[in-house]
């Protein structure tokens, strides 16, 4: 792994005699992980077998009084990994492999078949997903059965000078039945003397008291507030968005986006 002091190595062993002397409440088993889309099948049954080995490696030494583990699945139509992880003594799974420049609709199969075996294994275990980077992976994660989605687009976003906008839009009968994902170029120059907010009718702080050109000039002067105000924005949007979707899950009308 890569640390402070160069690259160290790190074993099962060392991992949870650190997760112990650390007191958490929760970590992540180290895996061998790999990006199903850049890997071949012969790489991914050995990346499987490696960290489940590892996996039992380390439920063997970790105390299990302070620590809830999750364990890492490898992504894909090979099913070893999910069964295998589900048959531990796991409390959660962390679903890797994915978000490395797969097609829309790989994502879908791969992560759906992962999610269906984890269900079917151990449907009372939350399922997570890790550096998401697009609001349409995000939305499939969740209308696939992911529980926790961790997402880096609001901070790639602001990183590129861009306020997101996102919304769902309603289909005929009332379901949130497609995306609606826009993104403002704060570079752009037709912003220096347009005084709108970010995003109007937006209430984060950063639209209620902040200008588009004002964003734009912290932009074109390399002022690390300008990727703040957007990152505040973005991740305020994300949540709304968010928001959203769990009350139509709620109410039973969350569709499946299209893969």
């Amino acid at each position: 792994m890569q640390s402070s002091s160069g690259v160290k190595k790190l074993n099962p062993k060392t991992y949870a005699a650190l997760v112990n002397a650390s007191g958490a409440s929760s970590c992540i088993c180290i895996a061998d992980e790999v990006l199903v889309a850049e890997t071949s099948a012969k790489r991914q049954r050995k990346a499987i077998d490696r960290s489940l080995r590892w996996l039992d490696s380390f439920l063997s030494i970790v105390d299990r009084k302070l620590t809830s583990v999750l364990g890492v699945v490898l992504a894909g139509l090979d099913a070893r990994s999910a069964q295998g992880t589900a048959e531990r003594d796991v409390d959660g799974f962390v679903i890797s492999g994915l978000c490395g420049g797969e097609s829309a609709a790989d994502f879908h199969a791969f992560l759906c078949a992962t999610v269906s075996t984890l269900h079917q294994a151990a449907p009372s275990k939350p399922r997570v997903v890790r550096r998401v980077t697009t609001p349409q992976e995000a939305w499939i994660c969740v209308a696939a059965g992911v529980d926790l989605v961790e997402v880096l687009f609001p901070l790639l976003a602001a990183r590129r000078g861009h306020a997101l906008i996102l919304k769902t839009q309603l289909g005929k009968d009332g379901s949130c039945a497609s995306l609606v994902h826009r993104e403002v170029n704060l570079w752009n120059r037709a912003f220096r003397t347009d005084t709108r907010p970010l995003v109007p009718g937006c209430a984060c702080p950063a639209c209620k008291d902040h200008t588009r050109a004002y964003v734009h000039h912290l932009l074109q002067t390399h002022e690390i507030l300008a990727t703040v105000l957007l990152h505040m924005h973005n991740l305020f949007c994300t949540n709304a968005w968010f928001a959203t979707m769990r009350e139509a899950i709620a109410a039973g009308s969350l569709a499946r986006p299209e893969a």
